[in-house]
C-alpha cells in the first residue's frame, strides 16, 4: 500500500515538474500571433503563430448531448433561472498534433466588470486523446446578475481563446423576444454588391466575396418592407461595418418615417488595397440595442 503510494506521489511529482518546464518554455517566446480574430461563431481566437500548433473555439449552450459532448441550444444569451446552467463546449483544433505530449489548460469564467467567477485547471496526460474540454456555471438569481459575461482559455498559461456571452432577467427576455417579433415583422432583404447602379437602382455585382483593388468597394442595400398597419412614427437606425477583428470600422446612422415605407437603405465602403486587408467582415444593422440583419462577406487580395 506505501509503495502504491509513494508511486503515486512520485508520478505527480514528475507531471508537475514537465509541466513547470513546458511553462516556462512557453514563457520565453510567445506562441501567438498578436492581433486576436474573431471567427464567424464569435469566439476571438488568439492563433498560434505556427498554423498546426493548438487553437480552441468555444461554443456556449444550455444543454449537453451527452452521446456525443455536443451543444443542445446553442446561444451567447441566456435568461437567468434557478437550477438553470451555462455550458461550455470547447473544441481543440490541431488536437492530433500533441497526441503523445503533456498539455494543461485554465479555464477562466469571468463576470460583469472583469470579476473572476471561476477557474478550472485541465491536464490533458501523454496517454489522453480528449479533443473536447467542457465547462459550466450554474446562474440562479441569488448569484448572477444580468450583464456580459466571457470564457478564456489559456494553454500553459498564454490566452488562446476567449468568447462573450449574456446573461438576462425574465424582463430584459421578455424584450427580446418582443424585438424578434419586430424583426420578422420589418420584412428585411440585404443584398451585398459591387455598386448600385444610377439608371436602374438596381443592384450590379451580388456577391458575398469582393477583391480588393484599386477604386473597388462594397455596397450594401437593406430593403424594408413591413405591415405599416403596426408602425407608427419614425425608425432609428445604425449600420455597423465590422472588420475581421470584430470591432466596428464605420457606422451610419438612418432615420424612416412610417408612411416611407417600402423604403431601402444604401451604405458602402472602399476596398482599395491601401484601405482594407483581406479577411472575413460583416455588416450589422441595428434597432436600438438589438442586431435586426446582418449579412457576411470575405475581401480577397488581387
Amino acid at each position: 500500500m506505501i509503495g502504491k503510494l509513494y508511486i503515486q506521489k512520485l508520478k505527480s511529482i514528475c507531471i508537475s515538474l514537465v509541466t513547470i518546464a513546458l511553462i516556462a518554455n512557453f514563457y520565453s517566446c510567445s506562441n501567438r500571433i498578436e492581433s486576436p480574430v474573431a471567427n464567424d461563431d464569435q469566439t476571438i481566437q488568439h492563433l498560434p503563430k505556427n498554423e498546426k500548433e493548438i487553437n480552441a473555439v468555444i461554443t456556449f449552450c444550455s444543454k449537453v448531448n451527452k452521446n456525443y459532448d455536443r451543444p443542445v441550444n446553442a446561444d451567447t444569451k441566456f435568461i437567468i433561472s434557478e437550477n438553470e446552467n451555462v455550458y461550455a463546449i470547447i473544441d481543440l483544433i490541431n488536437r492530433e498534433n500533441f497526441l503523445n505530449k503533456l498539455l494543461m489548460f485554465h479555464l477562466e469564467w469571468i463576470g460583469p466588470g472583469g470579476k473572476d467567477i471561476y477557474r478550472k485547471r485541465v491536464d490533458l496526460l501523454n496517454d489522453d486523446s480528449t479533443y473536447i474540454l467542457q465547462s459550466s456555471i450554474s446562474i440562479p438569481p441569488d448569484k448572477r446578475q444580468p450583464g456580459n459575461y466571457s470564457l478564456r482559455i489559456y494553454l500553459f498559461r498564454e490566452l488562446i481563446a476567449e468568447k462573450n456571452f449574456k446573461l438576462l432577467n425574465k424582463e430584459e427576455a421578455n424584450s427580446i423576444a418582443n424585438y424578434n417579433l419586430m424583426n420578422k415583422k420589418f420584412n428585411l432583404e440585404i443584398i451585398l454588391c459591387k455598386k448600385i447602379s444610377k439608371k436602374t437602382d438596381q443592384p450590379i455585382g451580388v456577391d458575398s466575396v469582393f477583391t480588393i483593388k484599386k477604386g473597388a468597394r462594397v455596397t450594401v442595400a437593406i430593403s424594408f418592407n413591413p405591415d405599416t398597419s403596426i408602425f407608427r412614427g419614425e425608425f432609428e437606425f445604425n449600420l455597423n461595418w465590422i472588420g475581421p477583428d470584430g470591432e466596428s470600422f464605420y457606422t451610419k446612422q438612418f432615420g424612416i418615417l412610417s408612411d416611407e415605407f417600402p423604403a431601402t437603405l444604401k451604405s458602402s465602403i472602399s476596398i482599395s488595397s491601401a484601405k482594407k486587408t483581406s479577411g472575413k467582415y460583416k455588416v450589422q444593422l441595428f434597432y436600438g440595442d438589438w442586431i435586426i440583419g446582418e449579412s457576411k462577406f470575405e475581401l480577397v487580395q488581387n
